[in-house]
C-alpha cells in the first residue's frame, strides 16, 4: 500500500510571528543598556552654580640683586578686622614683613592685631596708638605712662600718630581765647613724646598733606580728588566755624616738635606733605639725627629724591601707603584703588630702579633700616651673611647714629591707658598702629596673650599689637635697661 504524499508545512500563525518580533527587539534593546559608553571628548558641562573662576595674576617679577634680605614696607593700613586679608596680599606680593599703622590701643584693638600678627607669622607687625584726650587734666600723666606702658607689655615696635594731631583733634578750652585745635607742637603733648622716647619707641607720624589740600578747589590740580574726599580738603572753614590752619602752620608745628626732641626717633610717612619742598626736609634730616622719612606714595622727581636718599642712606624707609578697606585696596593719598597688590610693589621697584640706587642703599631703604630701625628679625639671607663673618646677627639692635629709627624694647615698662584723641568735624581719621618684629622664615606662632585691660571711657586712637618672637636658637638677650 503506498504511503499518502508528505504535506508542505503550515505557515505559523500571525500571533506567533509577533510575538517572535517583540522577543528579538527586547534583545535588542538589553544589549545597548549593558555596552560600555564611548569615551566623550568634550569637557563635562560646568554646573550652573560653580561661579566664574577667578582669573590667575601674573607672578610678581623676582626682586633685583639688589633686594636679597626681603621687602619690608613701613607703611600699611589695616583695621584689626581687615589685617588677615591684607597679610594674605602682601605675602602673595612677596613682602616679608609690614608694620600696621592701625594696629590699635591697648585694650581697644591692639590683642586683634597681636593676633592677626601671629597668625601671619610675623609678618603684619602692628603699631601702637593712644587716646590723646584731656591734655589739660592732672591724670593726663599718668594715663599717658599708662598707655605706654600697654605698647611696651605688648611688645609693641613704635607709636604712631595720624595726621587728626593737628587737623582733628579740638584743643582744650584756654582763658582768654577762642576755640582751636590741639597742634603737633602743643606743649601738652611734651609728656607723651618723652615718655615714648624714653621707651625707646619710633614715633611715626603722619603730617598734614600735599600743598594742595590746603588750598582753594578753583584751579586746584587735585580738584578731582578733593571732591571725592572731601575729609582730605583743609581749606577754609569747618563745620564747626573753626578755620582750618595753613600748610605752613602745619609744617611749622611738625619742625617744632622734632626740634624739641632731640634724642626721640621719629619716622614720617608720605614726606610730612613736603614733596614739593624736599629742600625743608633735607633742613631737617641735618639738623636732626633721628629723623626718618618713608619712600612711597607719592613719588616726587625721582632726580630730587635720589639726591636726598644718597645724602641720608639709612634714614629712608621704603612705605607703600596701601591701605585694606572694607571694599579692596587703595593707596593713601591716591585716586586709584589697587586691583592688584602685586603690581604695587612692581611699580615700586620700578620708581627705585629710576632712583638708580647703589645696591647697598636700595637693601637698606627696602629691608634693612626698617629691620634695624624696628627691630625685626633678620632675613634669613642676612643671618647667613653673618654667621659667614662670624658676627652674630642680633635683631636687638638700634641703630643711633644716622641710622633707621630705634623701637621698643622687649619688656619695657608698660604705660597707661590710652592716649589719643577724638577727630572733631571734618577730621580724616586714621588709626595708629604698632609692630612686631617680622621675620625673615616663618615663626613658630606664640601663645596667645592675656585679655587686653578694659578700655578707658575716653576715645581711642589704635593701640599697637604685640610682635611675634622668632623661635629661639640660643639664650635670649637681656631686654636693655631703660
Amino acid at each position: 500500500m503506498s504511503e499518502p504524499p508528505e504535506q508542505p508545512a503550515a505557515d505559523p500563525p500571525p500571533t506567533l510571528a509577533w510575538a517572535l518580533l517583540a522577543l528579538a527587539l527586547i534583545a535588542w534593546g538589553a544589549s545597548l543598556a549593558t555596552r560600555e559608553p564611548t569615551p566623550q571628548t568634550a569637557e563635562a558641562p560646568v554646573p550652573a552654580d560653580a561661579g566664574e573662576p577667578e582669573p590667575e595674576l601674573p607672578p610678581l617679577p623676582p626682586p633685583p640683586e639688589a633686594l636679597p634680605e626681603g621687602l619690608v614696607d613701613a607703611d600699611v593700613r589695616a583695621a584689626p578686622g581687615q589685617a588677615a586679608a591684607l597679610a594674605d596680599r602682601l605675602a602673595a606680593a612677596g613682602v616679608n614683613a609690614a608694620l600696621n599703622a592701625t594696629g590699635g590701643a591697648a585694650g581697644s584693638g591692639l590683642g586683634l592685631s597681636e593676633q592677626a600678627r601671629d597668625a601671619s607669622n610675623g609678618l603684619l607687625q602692628p603699631l601702637c596708638n593712644v587716646a590723646i584726650a584731656g591734655v589739660d587734666r592732672e591724670d593726663w600723666p599718668a594715663r599717658v605712662e599708662e598707655a605706654l606702658d600697654g605698647c611696651a607689655e605688648a611688645e609693641a615696635r613704635g607709636l604712631f600718630l595720624p595726621r587728626t594731631l593737628g587737623l582733628g583733634i579740638s584743643a582744650p578750652p584756654t582763658p582768654g581765647a577762642g576755640p582751636s585745635l590741639l597742634g603737633l607742637d602743643d606743649p601738652r603733648l611734651d609728656r607723651l613724646f618723652e615718655a615714648a622716647t624714653r621707651r625707646d619707641l619710633p614715633i611715626v607720624l603722619e603730617v598734614g598733606g600735599p600743598r594742595s589740600w590746603f588750598a582753594p578747589l578753583e584751579g586746584n590740580p587735585d580738584r578731582p580728588f578733593l571732591e571725592a574726599h572731601p575729609e582730605l580738603h583743609f581749606h577754609g572753614e569747618r563745620v564747626d566755624g573753626l578755620r582750618w590752619p595753613s600748610w605752613e602752620a602745619v609744617f611749622a608745628a611738625f619742625e617744632a616738635r622734632v626740634r624739641r626732641h632731640p634724642e626721640a626717633t621719629f619716622v614720617v610717612v608720605g614726606w610730612a606733605g613736603a614733596q614739593e619742598d624736599l629742600d625743608r626736609l633735607e633742613a631737617l634730616l641735618q639738623a636732626h639725627a633721628g629723623l626718618h622719612l618713608t619712600l612711597g606714595a607719592p613719588r616726587p622727581a625721582p632726580e630730587a629724591v635720589a639726591a636726598l636718599v644718597r645724602a641720608h642712606p639709612e634714614r629712608v624707609l621704603f612705605g607703600s601707603g596701601l591701605v585694606r578697606t572694607p571694599d579692596g585696596f587703595v593707596v593713601r593719598g591716591l585716586t586709584r584703588d589697587v586691583d592688584d597688590v602685586r603690581r604695587l610693589y612692581t611699580e615700586a621697584l620700578e620708581y627705585a630702579e629710576a632712583l638708580d640706587l647703589p645696591a647697598d642703599v636700595a637693601r637698606g631703604v627696602f629691608g634693612a633700616n626698617a629691620r634695624r630701625g624696628f627691630r625685626l628679625q633678620p632675613a634669613a639671607s642676612q643671618e647667613v651673611g653673618a654667621e659667614e663673618s662670624g658676627a652674630a646677627a642680633d635683631p636687638g639692635e638700634s641703630a643711633r647714629p644716622e641710622a633707621a629709627p630705634t623701637s621698643p624694647a622687649a619688656g619695657a615698662p608698660a604705660a597707661d591707658s590710652p592716649a589719643t584723641g577724638t577727630p572733631t568735624a571734618n577730621a580724616p581719621t586714621t588709626a595708629p598702629t604698632t609692630t612686631t618684629p617680622a621675620t625673615g622664615a616663618p615663626a613658630a606662632p606664640r601663645a596667645p596673650s592675656p585679655p587686653p585691660e578694659p578700655a578707658p571711657t575716653e576715645a581711642i586712637a589704635d593701640a599697637p599689637p604685640r610682635p611675634a618672637e622668632p623661635p629661639p636658637t640660643e639664650a635670649p638677650e637681656p631686654a636693655p635697661e631703660l
